[in-house]
């Protein structure tokens, strides 16, 4: 199960820089003015969040032993928080909702405008959380 967390990361990340290197490139040619660093910051949540979900659909498969169950938990847990922050983003009273949701952490303080913040340990610390609730529930996992 580690294995698979681990090819989850690496594909997320080659991904992330990926997405880095064709924004740069298309930049080159509208000449777009992103700072690397700013979209280095931008990449890095949508990474983490990719990363959360794709975790907790591990998990959940790991508890179930549902590929279809899997798969649901992880939408639905990006499908809630982002209608969590949507919520949130309407009246100043249900503004506390956003705190719920983990596209907020993602997007918090406009990374393409002001960099890296500091949300992005709350997504990393569910990712480490997550991760090790998937092993944990695999090894238990009744695998006969």
């Amino acid at each position: 199960m580690a294995e698979k967390a681990l090819a989850v990361v690496l594909a997320l990340v080659g991904l992330g820089v990926i997405l880095i290197l064709v924004v740069l490139g298309v930049g080159l040619v509208v000449d777009l003015t992103i700072g690397v660093d700013k979209l280095v910051a931008a990449t890095v949540g949508t990474v983490l969040f990719g990363l959360l979900h794709g975790l907790l659909a591990m998990l959940a498969g790991a508890v179930r032993g549902s590929k279809g169950v899997a798969i649901g938990v992880g939408w639905g847990a990006a499908l809630v928080g982002y209608l969590l922050n949507v919520v949130a983003n309407m009246p100043s009273s249900l503004e506390w909702l956003r705190w719920g949701s983990s596209l907020h952490y993602a997007t918090a303080d406009a990374p393409l405008v002001n960099g890296m913040p500091v949300e992005y340990l709350a997504l990393l610390g569910a990712c480490v959380v997550t991760f090790a609730a998937t092993i944990v529930a695999f090894r238990r996992h009744d695998l006969s």
